[in-house]
């Protein structure tokens, strides 16, 4: 397991707030609600690193934090535009619909997630690289609305950091 760069709390830009307004995108066409996108997806053209990605995932958990009185654990996964199809796709081809528990992963043809972060607690997270899929469940429109599980396989890199 490999140590990166905590994130500090002070780290974060005074506009914080504006994080929500810029992603709060329409995301028609991929069967994901707009809080599921708000609150779990950032575009990975936006993230150069895993260092990026941790530091990003921390302004957001702050942004919900402050928003929605959200706490830990706090996961944001960071896929691109292609991977978001994917699994939007996926999900219309499998039958997935309302209301339902899912799984998809790169055994369904999904591609792997660049990074899935969670933040546990202060100073304290997981992130996965090239993770090979999620759980989540549908809304009653059969759009993507929760997140409950990262999937892995052995081409994934877990790194645990607490930096209490």
């Amino acid at each position: 397991v490999k140590t990166i760069p905590e994130y500090k709390m002070n780290d974060s830009p005074p506009y914080v707030h504006e994080v929500f307004k810029f992603q709060q995108v329409f995301v028609s066409g991929f069967n994901i609600s707009p809080d599921f996108y708000i609150k779990h997806i950032r575009d990975v053209l936006k993230i150069n690193s895993k260092e990026d990605a941790v530091r990003y995932s921390g302004i957001v958990l702050t942004a919900r934090s402050e928003e929605w009185q959200h706490n830990y654990p706090n996961t944001l996964m960071i896929m691109n535009e292609g991977t978001m199809q994917s699994y939007s796709n996926k999900l219309k081809n499998k039958g997935i619909g309302k209301n339902a528990n899912f799984e998809l992963s790169i055994d369904d043809g999904c591609p792997s997630i660049d990074y899935i972060v969670t933040w546990t607690g202060f100073a304290q997270y997981e992130l996965v690289e090239n993770a090979s899929g999620f759980r989540g469940a549908t809304d009653k429109y059969g759009n993507i609305n929760h997140f409950s599980g990262i999937l892995t396989n052995e081409y994934s890199e877990i790194t645990i950091v607490n930096k209490l």
